[in-house]
């Protein structure tokens, strides 16, 4: 098992060469909500206190979450 963590700043999906597997926990801090979304994972759990998300908090995150999971 490994965890991968997702922040923000800038991701160039073409330099990332690993993604989780089944059994990696995945956690978002922030924005890096957005960055799990561009790299096509899905966080386990998305923390912080969301202060430099474009979003409302939590149903932007809850209508994203719901989306990721269809």
């Amino acid at each position: 098992m490994r965890a991968f963590i997702y922040v923000g700043g800038s991701v160039d999906p073409k330099n990332i060469t690993e993604h989780p597997k089944a059994d990696d926990i995945c956690i978002a801090a922030d924005v890096g909500a957005y960055n799990a979304k561009l790299l096509g994972d899905t966080p386990d759990f998305i923390v912080g206190d969301f202060d430099s998300a474009k979003l409302e908090v939590p149903m932007d995150l809850t209508e994203y979450l719901n989306e990721k999971s269809e």
